[in-house]
């Protein structure tokens, strides 16, 4: 089986991946926290369960370029990221880069998306999310070239105001290119 097979196989969950012992108290007090790129069959295998079952959008079929990361702190997994493709056209992204449709379409692959970011729900520490937000914008560049031959110029995500509110992309220094639901 190919890892993109893996990736697009139904995923069935197990009791490897149930809500695990609370993980609670200060970011210091955990051991350090890191990413660690899922390079395996059975890594992505495990991380596809983790995020079906834990993510509100479920693990959907991954095309094309991608990086999926187990956050970890030691050995103690604390949740997951995957990175794949820009989206195809956002209007404010576009004029914000200056991009005619024809620029768009030979530049998109220098632009990732951040299209899963799960802190699993047993895990609440506060800031965890900004601190490891901050990390794969420092480290993605080199992991996407090793990966795949090249260097993204770009991260992008989206993320649903009526449901959160993007603090810890903020907190970790993202910038915000839309306006808020409901602003003028």
């Amino acid at each position: 089986m190919t890892a993109r097979s893996v990736s697009q196989a139904k995923v069935v969950l197990s009791k490897r991946t149930r809500a695990g012992t609370p993980v609670t108290g200060c970011l210091r007090e955990l051991d350090p926290v890191h990413l660690e790129p899922v390079t395996t069959r059975e890594g992505v295998v495990l991380w596809n369960e983790y995020v079906e079952r834990f993510h509100p959008l479920g693990c959907k079929g991954v095309f094309g370029h991608r990086l999926r990361y187990f956050i970890l702190s030691g050995s103690l997994r604390l949740g997951c990221i995957l990175l794949g493709g820009g989206a195809k056209a956002i209007v404010v992204r576009d004029q914000w880069i200056g991009w005619d449709p024809q620029l768009r379409l030979c530049n998109l692959s220098w632009i990732i998306n951040n299209s899963r970011f799960l802190i699993f729900p047993h895990v609440q520490v506060p800031h965890l999310a900004s601190h490891v937000l901050g990390q794969l914008a420092r480290r993605v560049a080199e992991d996407w070239r090793n990966r795949w031959g090249f260097s993204p110029l770009l991260i992008e995500t989206f993320v649903d105001p009526r449901q959160y509110t993007g603090a810890c992309y903020r907190a970790a220094g993202w910038n915000c290119w839309a306006r808020p639901v409901g602003e003028a």
